[in-house]
């Protein structure tokens, strides 16, 4: 198997690709590993793709060396290909993929990723593209909008760029008419907020957006906030966060909640979504689950 490191140089506070080639040099012998700096958005992408159509037959596993956007481009570039698997070294502000397994600790042992054997794991289509974890719409893509800015600058977490890209969002018009289908019936027709559509369980750096979420179940969770006044919202957050609000009736008379395989929603004017936290703008969003698209690299003593 050709092992292959795909470095985001500009993940996390400061590059950690001296970090990175000392941990393979420690773990694996030169003619097994071909090691990639990406220079721009979804490079990652074209150069996984290119290998694959350029290596059709060999079994490779590329390790996305970043945080929850590396490994994003990674998996859009392997999910079409059955020959090749996808690691994660969790070298990014936020790693919330990773949470569904373990912790960043356990990630960053090489040896254990290196031995450790694969799940398959489900994708969420939209367009062209697919998303491993958490696409969100309106609000909270707003926060990722406003996050990446705070991000860049000193002393600044992935939890706490987070924090302040809420308040940010805050001051901003937040609410938007919506109409959401799932698997063609109505969820929700009115006012939101937000919606997060999630194979995955947690992302914006610990919100756990759908609690009952499982990565190779074959289904789509999606969890919409509806119109409530930010005061409101304000005091929902904590339930948003902890995953609880399934548990509490406030907030499930404001929070629409379901499960399915196609999502179908339109909204009244453009709205910024994220994808693995990766920004664009739409108007009209059809997503549906791919189940088990990718084989993804579990540390060798964990399980799902």
């Amino acid at each position: 198997m050709k092992h292959i490191f795909i470095i985001n140089p500009k993940a996390g506070k400061k590059s950690k690709e001296t970090v990175i080639r000392n941990l393979i040099s420690k773990h694996f012998q030169e003619n097994e590993v071909i090691i990639y700096i990406t220079t721009q958005t979804n490079d990652a992408t074209r150069f996984v793709k290119e290998y694959m159509d350029n290596k059709p037959q060999e079994k490779t596993r590329f390790y996305a060396c970043g945080g929850d956007g590396t490994l994003n481009e990674v998996v859009n570039g392997a999910y079409l290909y059955d020959n090749c698997e996808v690691a994660c070294l969790p070298f990014g502000s936020g790693n919330d993929y990773i949470k569904n397994f373990g912790s960043s600790k356990d990630f960053l042992d090489l040896d254990r990723i290196k031995n450790g054997k694969t799940i398959d794991v489900d994708v969420i289509k939209y367009l062209d593209k697919v998303s491993i974890n958490v696409f969100n719409i309106g609000f909270d893509a707003n926060v990722v909008y406003h996050m990446m800015k705070y991000k860049k600058l000193p002393l600044m977490s992935g939890k706490s760029s987070y924090n302040m890209g809420v308040l940010r969002a805050m001051f901003s018009k937040i609410k938007y008419n919506v109409e959401l289908k799932l698997d063609d019936c109505i969820l929700y027709e009115g006012k939101a907020l937000l919606c997060a559509i999630a194979s995955g369980k947690v992302y914006g750096g610990g919100f756990t957006c759908a609690p009952l979420a499982i990565v190779n179940d074959g289904i789509l969770d999606v969890c919409l906030v509806t119109g409530v006044s930010r005061l409101k919202f304000i005091g929902l957050i904590k339930y948003y966060k902890k995953g609880t609000f399934l548990n509490v009736e406030k907030a499930r008379k404001v929070i629409r909640y379901g499960q399915g395989s196609c999502v179908k929603i339109k909204f009244d004017r453009c709205v910024n979504y994220a994808s693995d936290g990766e920004l664009g703008r739409d108007t009209v969003f059809e997503l549906s689950i791919m189940k088990k698209a990718i084989k993804f690299v579990l540390p060798s003593d964990k399980n799902l």
